[in-house]
């Protein structure tokens, strides 16, 4: 996500799986943020199935997109100083 080779909705669904496992609690400020990003973008399809899609629906996930890479930044530069990369 934050080198720009995977959306920040893909990265924040998937970044939402590894603290799952990894055992944070609800209340966990980066997992509660992560969990909130899913909530706001879980109608967005991903990967192949966007290319049925219309263009008013592609906008959808471009704001999607927007408001997950806005609240996800933070949150996922976070979990680098908290983790490394063995999350």
């Amino acid at each position: 996500m934050l080198n720009e080779r995977l959306s920040f909705v893909e990265g924040s669904r998937a970044i939402l799986g590894l603290l799952s496992r990894a055992g944070l609690s609800d209340d966990d400020p980066d997992y509660a943020l992560f969990v909130a990003i899913e909530s706001e973008t879980n109608d967005v399809p991903l990967g192949s199935a966007r290319q049925h899609w219309n263009a008013a629906a592609l906008k959808e996930f471009d704001e999607a997109e927007e408001y997950a890479k806005r609240e996800g930044r933070v949150g996922a530069e976070r979990l680098l100083q908290r983790f490394g990369t063995d999350l």
